[in-house]
């Protein structure tokens, strides 16, 4: 792909240089700013010399390759693995962790959708950067708490084991919250921020940019548990969690450099509504019907994907770590 050939593209899919009346005044101030494109290496979409790209667009790329390289790094098998140690090996410990995230996720996302609608995607993205880092500040807090003695959490009838692992729930209960603020405006913030066109490569790149950063950061925790000891042992895997959290914790700052104004066009919905209403009845209660479906459809799969992911990524690394398994080896597992 030449130069030539992304700047043409990404002319003709710009919905911000056509006169189309849908986009309004606000659409004209945008594509006057000037600002809402940046100049990339060609290198990053495969191209040849420099092409543009929205800035919304490029650094939710970046935030999402970083974030999720210290998830991957910070996996749930090694994160299970130390709450089964600090939790004195009570197995429902790991599960009440898992759900109280679980549910304050869901509480929060929509009533947070809403007030995105309401007050624009970027206060509440703040909101989340700001919760995100509260986050990771106070996991790394937990680690430096625990330290690597596990006689010294029996110490005193086990107080400081109980104090760290409600601490770590308090804690989770805050993740939850935070993905449950910054998911759905980020991602409403994307689609709203790349050319019309080109939605299903653009998600294609952010799925495969995740998958891709997840197996790195994955990989990565494997050679360091096998450098460390490779052994079910805080000293071992404190050393992925901590790396896992400092590196997510330097994401937070891209978030600041989002906004709405780089936003290329309205609402896909609202969009949807125009159509609605210029339709005749009968038209438009097979189209609500239709575009009803599809979400119900992405909410039951992700109801059963839930569902089966509570159940097998928290309790399947304690089985593997239980019938002798190294951690090294089951950070492998999760590889695949």
């Amino acid at each position: 792909m030449q130069r030539e050939d992304c700047e043409d593209d990404y002319k003709e899919s710009d919905p911000l240089t056509t006169n189309s009346p849908s986009y309004g005044a606000a659409a004209k101030r945008r594509s006057s700013d000037g600002d809402s494109d940046i100049i990339i290496p060609g290198w990053f979409c495969w191209a040849d010399g420099e092409v543009k790209m929205n800035r919304n667009v490029f650094f939710i790329y970046v935030f999402h390759a970083v974030i999720f390289f210290g998830m991957g790094l910070a996996s749930s098998s090694v994160e299970v693995g130390y709450v089964k140690i600090i939790a004195r090996g009570k197995i429902e410990s790991i599960g009440l962790i898992e759900g109280l995230r679980s549910i304050s996720n869901l509480i929060f996302a929509i009533p947070i959708g809403v007030a995105s609608d309401r007050f624009g995607r970027r206060p509440i993205i703040l909101i989340g950067a700001v919760l995100g880092t509260i986050y990771q500040l106070l996991t790394l807090y937990i680690i430096y708490f625990v330290g690597t003695d596990e006689d010294a959490l029996d110490i005193d009838n086990g107080k400081k084991a109980q104090f760290a692992v409600h601490l770590y729930m308090a804690t989770e209960v805050l993740s939850g919250i935070f993905v449950g603020v910054i998911v759905g405006p980020l991602m409403c913030l994307f689609s709203e921020s790349i050319a019309v066109g080109t939605s299903s490569v653009s998600f294609y790149y952010l799925h495969m940019i995740i998958m891709l950063c997840i197996v790195l950061g994955n990989f990565l925790s494997v050679l360091i548990l096998k450098a460390n000891g490779n052994m079910w042992i805080l000293s071992n895997l404190r050393v992925p969690l901590y790396l896992g959290s400092i590196i997510q914790v330097t994401c937070y700052p891209l978030l600041l450099l989002l906004d709405d104004k780089y936003a290329r066009k309205k609402n896909v919905l609202e969009e949807e509504n125009q159509t609605l209403e210029t339709s005749d009845v009968k038209k438009t209660d097979r189209k609500s019907s239709k575009t009803l479906l599809i979400p119900t459809l992405i909410l039951a799969h992700d109801i059963i994907s839930c569902l089966f992911m509570g159940l097998f990524e928290s309790y399947f690394p304690v089985y593997m770590a239980s019938i002798g398994m190294s951690p090294n080896f089951v950070q492998v597992v999760f590889l695949f």
